[in-house]
């Protein structure tokens, strides 16, 4: 099990959340220093952690437009800062735990918004941008939701 947690602060990550089409998949560039997963959708996701920093510092991993959901998605305001995982145990590095399995995909094709967990949920006192263009609505130390607006290549 993890805990969430996170410090609203000015400075976040430079880079591009990005979406490579022809991989279907979530990739962040340049690439950060990170050696623990976080899995969402059974195992297909990664929320990419740093094990040393505790900081989560990325979104990445496959994800099938063709299961997108089209949604009108009303994006939360977030406030730069850092989102930290707080595993209960020591896990190696290069390894990773399982997280949600069950949630689904939204899109807006009008923002360019992607909400991977629940999309109507949340309090924005909780919405942390911990990576560009990326949030992270945490409640009760979980995370909702992880936002992500990507650039399409």
């Amino acid at each position: 099990m993890i805990t969430v947690t996170f410090i609203h602060k000015d400075d976040i990550l430079s880079g591009e959340a990005q979406y490579i089409k022809n991989e279907n998949s979530f990739f962040y560039e340049p690439w950060n220093d990170v050696n623990f997963s976080i899995l969402i959708r059974n195992g297909y996701n990664s929320l990419d952690v740093n094990l040393q920093t505790k900081k989560a510092l990325q979104l990445t991993g496959l994800n099938p437009q063709m299961n997108w959901i089209r949604k009108n998605l009303i994006v939360p305001k977030a406030q730069p800062g850092n989102l930290f995982i707080l595993p209960d145990q020591n896990y190696q590095t290069g390894t990773g735990i399982q997280y949600a399995t069950n949630w689904q995909t939204y899109f807006n094709p009008d923002t360019g918004w992607v909400c991977i967990g629940n999309p109507n949920d949340f309090c924005e006192d909780s919405a942390v941008l911990f990576a560009n263009n990326t949030i992270a609505m945490i409640e009760n130390n979980n995370i909702n939701s992880i936002w992500i607006k990507p650039t399409f290549v």
